[in-house]
């Protein structure tokens, strides 16, 4: 059976999430402040440099520019096919690399294959 004829749901159940999205901001708390005002989202981890967000269908990380750059993350049960994984500081175990334009992609492992 193709992908084509394959029923919906089970196409869904075949396709890779989106883990979380990371942006640079100059102010943590300011950013912070706006999108929990401006959107229905709750803060679940936040350190000296980073504030993450979860949303109902993503996390999006606010991150301080000097410390990350702008990068999406996926969740890939393989990822360590792509690279070695290490534990994130807040508590993910991933591997980056980079796509063919030099954009940063993230892959994270399922939190119960970490």
């Amino acid at each position: 059976m193709s992908m084509s004829e394959t029923e919906p749901q089970e196409v869904l159940e075949q396709l890779d999430a989106v883990h979380h999205v990371a942006l640079p901001v100059h102010d943590l708390d300011q950013s912070v402040h706006w999108y929990r005002t401006s959107f229905c989202c709750q803060e679940v981890y936040r350190d000296r440099t980073q504030a993450i967000l979860q949303f109902a269908n993503l996390r999006l990380v606010l991150v301080l520019p000097s410390q990350q750059r702008l990068h999406l993350a996926f969740v890939k049960p393989d990822a360590a096919e792509f690279g070695r994984i290490k534990e994130q500081s807040d508590g993910v175990h991933s591997t980056m690399v980079s796509d063919p334009s030099g954009h940063i992609v993230e892959l994270v492992l399922p939190e119960e294959a970490a």
